[in-house]
């Protein structure tokens, strides 16, 4: 028979969850004086204060319920609900409130179904322990918590409602006045009491991520090219580099052109537009045409197919197709033998999931096409480039169109927001305001796409375009060989894009070394020129084809969709 005397019971174990609202409390007495009650409260009890799990909700508001919905809060309650936590634990809190200062009926349905667990609650303001057995017999012990939680859910509301107003004052002086709203402003500028100046360092760097991207530089390029110099362009954010989704954020943000969005927060802490932008609110760092020149660089280079190499060896990356084959083609650098050590540069032909196919047959050498097409650039006219009339017109009315649209769905957005917001709204609409809503802000995005899109294809094949793109040429020819040249060559590529929509090429075959090469370049405005590039040492007597008259890219298209329909 065995004995169980001298075996002593397991103690309770505990679990500390603090929490305050403001981040600003951390540097404060808050979180030392939660855990110091919990230490103590379970040295006098005799329970194991157990800290294996991370109950922190650190600068997470309770007001509604964002705690036991997200925050640490709900990883306790999803413990208890898979027995991680056993029945007979107990939460330590400060005070009831800190477990939720939602809707009185949310918060007490909270309260009583962590009891119900059999999870005990103790507390320190008022010192108590609410467990299933002392709320069964004392009526108090329900109702004093119940006190607590309207008491602590008014006080939230009547800060969030004064809050509300006085960021509404504040709003209005910045509206009307142009006063600093004392919030969150871009990390670039300094405030002032008067107002808000450019720093002087970190203006600087806003000022070079806009012209990159305007050279061709995609968000992550332009963090390493300044992560590369560091006092030249110190980091802004808290990690101290530079990283691709900060650089894109400061790209896609008006407050470089000196506007200010006001924004305000409805009862469900949804955060939306509060009427139009205030102009001039901050000080200018790039003006409006250089923004929006930045978001065309942007759109374009989602538009092209390719990564571009680190010394933009190719000026044409994701432009060039195969007229007889309809495949892109992409730069392949090959030794010319085990024992020479030059290297020779081809286009050739990738599969369609973005793999290079080499040795395919359907490859030309790319320093003379390069060297071709640089020279029909350097001596086009504007009358080349210039769209066609009824083309551009038809776009300009085609950006009106989802301008107006966008402001429309716009206008929708908010009216589902205030119908969501309001509480006369019936329970059972909630739902399909909610899927109308997604639907409404899907239908926004792709409008917006599009529209970004046309106002880049308005920007681009315009005679200044290619006034730009000729003076590069001609400094890129200038600095052969120079340290200045990869740079150019960066800046080219960039401008060659806003220009050129694509080039197709069908090679004429004359020796296995000889390639003529037929080119069909596609303007951005519309129009098209057939460029031919004949080495120097192709045989007396060759006879190039003349294909002036065809349309690569339309018997590409036709072909491919006969191959389709055949296949199907």
């Amino acid at each position: 028979m065995h004995s169980t005397r001298g075996v002593l019971p397991m103690p309770r174990r505990a679990y500390s969850y603090l929490r305050f609202s403001s981040k600003r409390q951390a540097k404060g007495d808050s979180y030392r004086r939660q855990w110091d009650f919990a230490v103590d409260l379970s040295r006098e009890e005799g329970w194991l204060l157990d800290d294996s799990l991370s109950l922190l909700d650190l600068g997470v508001s309770a007001f509604r319920g964002k705690n036991a919905k997200f925050g640490a809060l709900s990883e306790f309650l999803a413990a208890v609900k898979s027995g991680r936590v056993s029945p007979g634990s107990v939460l330590i809190v400060e005070s009831i409130d800190r477990l939720s200062r939602d809707d009185v009926n949310e918060a007490y349905d909270l309260f009583r179904g962590i009891i119900r667990a059999g999870i005990a609650i103790a507390t320190r303001e008022p010192r108590r322990i609410y467990d299933k057995a002392s709320c069964s017999d004392n009526m108090l012990n329900l109702l004093e918590p119940l006190f607590i939680m309207a008491r602590a859910h008014e006080e939230s509301k009547v800060k969030s409602m004064r809050s509300r107003d006085a960021w509404k004052e504040r709003r209005k002086l910045a509206r009307g006045e142009k006063r600093p709203h004392r919030g969150k402003y871009p990390a670039w500028l300094v405030a002032t009491p008067t107002g808000y100046e450019a720093h002087p360092v970190h203006g600087r760097t806003v000022e070079t991520i806009f012209r990159l991207a305007r050279e061709g530089m995609g968000a992550g390029r332009i963090a390493v090219w300044l992560n590369a110099r560091p006092k030249e362009h110190p980091p802004m954010g808290t990690c101290g580099t530079w990283i691709e989704a900060y650089v894109r954020l400061i790209l896609r943000s008006r407050s470089a052109t000196g506007e200010y969005q006001p924004r305000t927060r409805d009862a469900e802490g949804v955060v939306a537009d509060d009427g139009s932008p205030v102009q001039g609110y901050y000080p200018v760092i790039v003006s409006a045409d250089e923004w929006d020149e930045a978001q065309a660089a942007v759109a374009g280079r989602r538009l092209k197919v390719g990564r571009p190499g680190d010394h933009e060896s190719n000026l044409f990356t994701g432009l060039v197709w195969h007229a007889a084959t309809g495949e892109g083609l992409c730069l392949k650098t090959q030794r010319a033998g085990r024992k020479v050590k030059r290297r020779y540069s081809y286009l050739m032909a990738y599969k369609t999931d973005g793999r290079r196919r080499c040795g395919s047959g359907a490859g030309f050498r790319y320093t003379p096409f390069e060297k071709g097409l640089i020279r029909t650039l350097t001596k086009l006219r504007p009358a080349d480039v210039q769209p066609p009339a009824p083309e551009e017109e038809a776009r300009e009315a085609r950006i009106s169109e989802l301008t107006g649209r966008l402001t429309a769905l716009d206008h929708r957005a908010a009216r589902f927001r205030a119908q969501r917001a309001d509480p006369a709204t019936p329970e059972a609409d909630l739902d399909e305001l909610e899927r109308t809503l997604a639907l409404v802000r899907a239908d926004m995005a792709a409008t917006a796409r599009e529209l970004d899109v046309l106002k880049w294809e308005a920007r681009s094949g315009r005679p200044e375009t290619l006034g730009e793109v000729q003076s590069l040429l001609g400094l890129l020819e200038a600095n052969e060989g120079t340290p200045e040249e990869p740079d150019l060559r960066r800046r080219v590529k960039a401008r060659v894009l806003s220009l050129v929509e694509a080039l197709w090429v069908l090679p004429q075959v004359v020796t296995r070394q000889t390639v003529i090469l037929h080119v069909h370049v596609y303007f951005r405005g519309g129009r098209k020129k057939y460029v031919q590039i004949v080495p120097k040492s192709v045989p007396e007597g060759t006879d190039p084809w003349d294909l002036d008259g065809a349309d690569f890219r339309a018997e590409a298209l036709a072909r491919a969709e006969k191959e389709a329909s055949h296949s199907s």
